[in-house]
């Protein structure tokens, strides 16, 4: 349903009277489907002043995610029971 994911920060500067110009944009895949692997491009973000691209960066999954299978589903389902 979520996964972690980070972005290389910059530092942009821009003018402060045209601070209220900045847009920014973020696009992520509509469908991530597991596995997927750390550092994995998952979206990308977009910086606009006055609507002119001035930076841009990827978006990457901070960390793995498995894919789940019926072993995993299996595996739930007994810790579910034992702990209860």
């Amino acid at each position: 349903d979520y996964i972690n994911a980070v972005f290389d920060s910059k530092e942009i500067i821009i003018p402060k009277s045209k601070s209220n110009n900045v847009e920014i944009a973020i696009s992520t895949k509509e469908v991530l489907n597991a596995p997927v692997e750390k550092g994995e491009v998952v979206g990308s973000i977009i910086y606009k002043l006055d609507g002119e691209i001035i930076d841009e960066a990827e978006i990457y999954s901070s960390e793995s995610v498995d894919e789940i299978d019926f072993i995993w589903y299996l595996g739930s389902i007994l810790k579910k029971i034992i702990i209860n």
